[in-house]
C-alpha cells in the first residue's frame, strides 16, 4: 500500500495485513490502550457518522508500516501514478 497526499507525495508504504472492516468494529492501541477507532483521538472527523449503515460508514484495514513520513518529506517523481481507488489510511497520533 502507498499512501499519496495530492498534489504533494508519497509520506508511507506498507503491508495491508488484512480484510476491510467496518470502523466501528476496527481497534487501535493509543498510549497502550486498545480501544474502537472511533472513541480514539483522531486528526479527522466522521470516522464513526453512519456507523451502524454498511452502505455508508467508513471502513479501515491494518497496515504494517515500512517507512512513513512527514508532509514535508512526501517524495514525488513525474513518473509516479496514483489511484484514487486505493484506501488511505487514517493515522491515529
Amino acid at each position: 500500500m502507498f499512501v499519496n497526499i495530492p498534489k504533494t507525495g508519497y509520506v508511507g508504504v506498507g503491508v495491508v495485513k488484512g480484510p476491510s472492516v467496518p470502523a466501528r468494529e476496527f481497534r487501535v492501541t493509543v498510549d497502550g490502550k486498545e480501544m474502537p477507532i472511533v472513541e480514539a483521538p483522531l486528526e479527522v472527523s466522521g470516522m464513526g457518522e453512519d456507523a451502524d449503515d454498511d452502505e455508508r460508514c467508513e471502513y479501515c484495514v491494518s497496515v504494517e508500516w515500512i517507512k512513513a513520513v512527514t508532509r514535508e518529506q512526501a517524495y514525488w517523481e513525474r513518473w509516479v501514478c496514483t489511484s484514487l481507488n486505493h484506501p488511505q489510511p487514517v493515522v491515529v497520533r
